[in-house]
Parts: structure tokens; sequence; C-alpha cells
């Protein structure tokens, strides 16, 4: 079986974890329902900056969130940090992302992943993408909007390995069903589009 995660074989997943998932995404719908639209912009951004604050403090960057609103306060002016910059980016994309027009069955495919990297990446400074490997000392150019040919360790984060099928050919309903896997993004779609789930 190909090394993917957090994905789980649906004969191992047992039936409390597959409720689980149900459970979690019909309160994700019910909240996501009773959002007043007058505080549903202002969450959204607000959530953007926490979300970029999380993934990347997984990543290694010690940005603290007063810093991002400092840096919000200052305005353009001031030249931000790799660090900040870093975050500024990932906002970016994350609001590109949600203006995109896309369908569902395509946003595991490895173009989309793909043009999501190049978002992150092209542009940034070349010193970021830049990459020295702490423990052989070599340096590593990043390439936007490629699949990384080794294995990588991001900060505490060990993602699966380059070469597996999943990182490869991108995880559509398709292939987590010849894998035997579960599908959450079929699961999330159900739940939230159950007239077109059908």
């Amino acid at each position: 079986m190909a090394s993917i995660t957090p994905f789980i074989s649906q004969n191992d997943a047992p039936g409390e974890l597959q409720d689980a998932v149900v459970e979690l995404f019909l309160l994700d719908a019910a909240l996501n329902a009773n959002i007043p639209e007058a505080l549903r912009g202002p969450m959204t951004y607000l959530l953007r900056y926490v979300n970029s604050f999380y993934s990347n403090k997984i990543e290694g960057n010690s940005t603290h969130p007063a810093e991002i609103l400092n840096a919000q306060e200052e305005g353009p002016e001031k030249d931000p940090t790799d660090d900040l910059l870093e975050i500024k980016q990932h906002v970016e994309v994350l609001t590109l992302l949600s203006n995109l027009d896309v369908r569902r069955e395509d946003v595991c495919t490895p173009d989309f992943l793909k043009n999501i990297h190049k978002s992150f990446y092209e542009g940034l400074p070349e010193k970021i993408l830049n990459i020295k490997n702490p423990q052989t000392g070599e340096n590593i150019i990043l390439q936007p909007g490629e699949f990384r040919n080794r294995n990588v360790k991001v900060g505490k984060h060990v993602p699966p390995e380059s070469r597996t099928l999943a990182t490869q050919s991108g995880m559509t309903n398709q292939w987590l069903s010849e894998q035997g896997l579960v599908s959450i993004k079929k699961l999330w779609s159900v739940i939230h589009y159950p007239a077109t789930a059908r």
C-alpha cells in the first residue's frame, strides 16, 4: 500500500472514527450556515491570518500574531521580515483560492497542487527559496510549482515521502477508491452539497 497520511484504509477505520468525521463535517456545515452575513467577511479575513500563523508556525516560522497586526498597521512602506513576507504571501494565496471557480474533483489533481505551490513561492526573494540542509550543509533551491524529489523536514513537520504515489499523482476520489481509502473530500461534499452528491 502507498504511504500517505492522514488517510486510513476504510477496512481499518473504526466506526467511531468514521462517525466522528461525519459529525465534524455536520458541525462545520451548521456553523457555516449560521454565520451572519455581516460577520462572514471579517471572520474569513481573520481566519486566513490564523490559518497562516499556525500553518507557518508548524514549519518553523517564529512570527507572533502581534507582529502580523503591527505590520498591517505600519503599511507597505516598511520592508517586512522574511517570516512576515512568508505569512503575507500565504494569506494572498488563501484569498486567491477562495475566489477561484474550481471544480471539486480538480482540487487534489497534480496540476492544481503545483499551481498552488507556484502561487505561494513565485515572486518571493531568492534567499527564501535557497534552503540550507542543516545536517549536510547542502544548499537546495526550492522550485515553485514542482513536486519535490527528496524527503524533507520543514521545521518540526515531516511530510510524506517525496516518491509516494499520492504525492506524485494527486489524491483524487478515484485514486482513493482504488486504494481502498476513505475519501474525506467525498464525505465533505456529501454533507455540504447533499443535492449534488447523488
